[in-house]
């Protein structure tokens, strides 16, 4: 007899317990900010970064973090620049095998990048203007004024 009279106790108290913790949420409905040091490495993980000023600031970029790979949509005014890879500056041809290693190993980054230059009329028509194609573009950055810059792999 005891093990019946039990068995309502023991589920009311399991009833009471399964909605305790409901009652003891609250709703929080207010929003984060991020301090301002996070802030600047979120915009930085998004493609606002510095265009690189010679060969070996890009392999770093290409082994760091990556490629520098535009967010949101990009206006059709947008100025756009065509940076070639030969006017950044070199320390010569011995350099050479060492970027084609580092565009290798990024070689899905860069993949992703050019697929979504593709899909920007704004880039897609800066860069045929030039007389470049997708296929070429190693990095687009977003300068200080909105504006972009392409880095084109203009060797032969």
């Amino acid at each position: 007899m005891t093990f019946r009279s039990t068995r309502p106790a023991l589920a009311a108290l399991l009833a009471a317990s399964l909605s305790f913790p409901a009652l003891a949420q609250e709703s929080d409905t207010s929003e984060t900010t991020l301090p301002p040091s996070a802030q600047g490495a979120v915009e930085s993980q998004l493609g606002a970064s510095d265009v690189p000023a010679s060969v070996g600031e890009l392999m770093s970029d290409l082994s760091g973090d990556g490629v520098a790979i535009p967010t949101g949509d990009i206006a059709e005014e947008t100025e756009v620049e065509i940076l070639p890879l030969g006017a950044l500056e070199s320390a010569g041809e011995d350099r050479e095998a060492a970027l084609d290693n580092a565009l290798a190993r990024a070689r899905t980054k860069l993949d992703m990048l050019q697929t979504q230059v593709k899909g920007s009329a704004a880039l897609s028509d800066a860069l045929a203007a030039e007389g470049y194609d997708t296929d070429r573009v190693l990095g687009v950055y977003r300068t200080a004024d909105q504006a972009m810059t392409i880095l084109i792999d203009d060797r032969a």
